[in-house]
């Protein structure tokens, strides 16, 4: 008897440490992401695996101390994630519900989280924003703009800015990594016109709705590079209605970042070139 009492602790013991391994490369990761904390996603994990078991057998597999176990079976059972079963005379037992049934509640939960501080915040934005402080924006007639999500941010905040048009350049690496914020341009009645070097840029921009004027690399880009190229990479631009400028430039390190210009005399020295481009070679084509 106490042999087989040994041998069923350890093939436990086996299973907690399989399970918990399991954990670390995934699992538990999502059911934190999803609102649990560490060990109530380690005690849902467990009884996935066990479908049904007495307290001590969960703490195991779990690998939760007995001292914090019921915090989270209580905080798991009240949150409709698992179920506690009483039977007269014998140890409290807990199953869990269907998984698909549990990550829907979870979810629902964890949106129903995000849309109440999203309206938390736009009521105490605009009540802030009431207050009347005497002072003026700094505008950097000059911006650098490190990493991926701020550079998208600000693109987007510069081509809502727009009111005639909008000239955009980009490889296509750069028109499918900040298409979200390039399709920002699809509520503004403006000119949209993008210059293209490349079949996939053309297909890439007339589902944004641009125009294009295609480049011929071998004819065109020589005469160009100073304006798009470097010597190694592609500067890719946005150019707003001949007082602003975007640039993506090629990456520092391993960080990519941008220039927002405002300068007068900076943004007419691109946009010069630009539009006079532009005037010399545009030929619209239907876009289909």
């Amino acid at each position: 008897m106490p042999n087989g009492t040994q041998e069923k602790t350890d093939d436990l013991t086996t299973l907690s440490n399989v399970l918990n391994s399991n954990l670390q490369t995934g699992l538990h990761e999502a059911l934190l992401t999803l609102g649990l904390s560490k060990y109530e996603s380690q005690v849902l994990a467990s009884l996935y695996v066990l479908k049904e078991s007495e307290v001590k057998t969960i703490a195991l597999i779990a690998q939760v101390p007995m001292g914090r176990i019921y915090d989270a079976l209580n905080s798991l059972t009240q949150n409709g994630l698992i179920q506690k079963i009483k039977v007269r005379g014998k140890p409290l037992r807990y199953r869990a519900y269907d998984y698909k049934v549990a990550i829907k509640k979870m979810y629902d939960n964890v949106k129903g989280d995000i849309d109440s501080a999203i309206t938390r915040i736009m009521e105490s934005v605009t009540q802030l924003q009431k207050i009347n402080i005497e002072s003026e924006p700094i505008q950097e007639p000059v911006e650098v703009i490190f990493g991926e999500g701020n550079i998208s941010m600000i693109l987007t905040d510069t081509i809502l800015r727009a009111e005639n048009n909008i000239i955009l350049t980009f490889s296509v690496e750069y028109l499918r990594k900040y298409k979200s914020a390039l399709e920002s341009v699809a509520g503004l009645d403006v000119n949209k016109l993008a210059i293209c070097v490349s079949e996939e840029e053309k297909q890439e921009v007339s589902e944004l709705g641009f125009s294009y004027l295609f480049l011929d690399p071998d004819i065109h880009i020589p005469a160009l590079k100073t304006v798009f190229f470097d010597d190694k990479s592609r500067i890719n631009g946005v150019f707003i209605d001949n007082k602003l400028v975007f640039l993506t430039l090629p990456q520092a390190g391993s960080e990519p970042y941008g220039i927002r210009i405002s300068h007068p005399s900076l943004v007419l020295t691109f946009t010069f070139l630009v539009q006079n481009l532009v005037t010399q070679l545009y030929v619209p084509e239907n876009n289909e």
